[in-house]
């Protein structure tokens, strides 16, 4: 797995961890079933920066997945080659062992107690990611849109309006999902 958790792309310098470049070498040099795991922020970006940005990790990643993290702020996408599902049970058990990551998630901030909680931050995945990005620019070395388009949105609200824009396109994380046990108790997934 590769996490890549960098600054604002609006910083100088930064927005060259959002290039189409960037995103190629990290998908090299991912193993088979490697994930990359990248923040993107919702907040003092207009919807077709984000949308580029989202398009350019696109370009690497045929399968891509979003998450919501701190509540209408950030989002978390996932890039792989492969197609991933999200197993309920296993994500419970992995969870487990790691009480220090428990106990990260259970920050106020995050409020993720559960597998169940964790999930209920997906946002969309493959099948729903080319009708929120379209068609368009994508951002590389050679034509850093993000650099030089971003530092004017730094102080535009705009993080309800992404999110409202990325939930339009979402199906939930249903078909994304194996394992899912067989008596719920009397209710049902979405």
């Amino acid at each position: 797995m590769i996490v890549s958790e960098p600054s604002n792309p609006w910083l100088a310098g930064v927005s060259h961890l959002f290039t189409r470049e960037f995103y190629a070498i990290g998908a090299r040099a991912l193993r088979e079933g490697g994930v990359f795991a990248q923040w993107f922020q919702l907040y003092g970006l207009r919807p077709e920066m984000l949308h580029t940005a989202l398009r350019t990790f696109g370009e690497a990643f045929p399968y891509v997945y979003m998450f919501s993290t701190l509540r209408g702020s950030d989002l978390v996408v996932l890039g792989a080659q492969q197609p991933l599902t999200f197993d309920l049970a296993q994500l419970e058990a992995r969870l487990r062992p790691l009480p220090a990551v428990a106990e990260d998630l259970r920050d106020p901030r995050v409020d993720i107690r559960s597998a169940v909680e964790l999930l209920s931050r997906f946002r969309l995945g493959p099948e729903e990611f080319p009708q929120l990005i379209g068609s368009g620019p994508i951002h590389t070395d050679d034509l850093p849109l993000i650099s030089y388009e971003a530092p004017r949105d730094i102080y535009r609200d705009t993080a309800d309006l992404n999110l409202t824009l990325v939930s339009a396109q979402a199906r939930g994380v249903s078909p994304y999902l194996r394992g899912l046990p067989t008596d719920l108790g009397g209710w049902s997934w979405p």
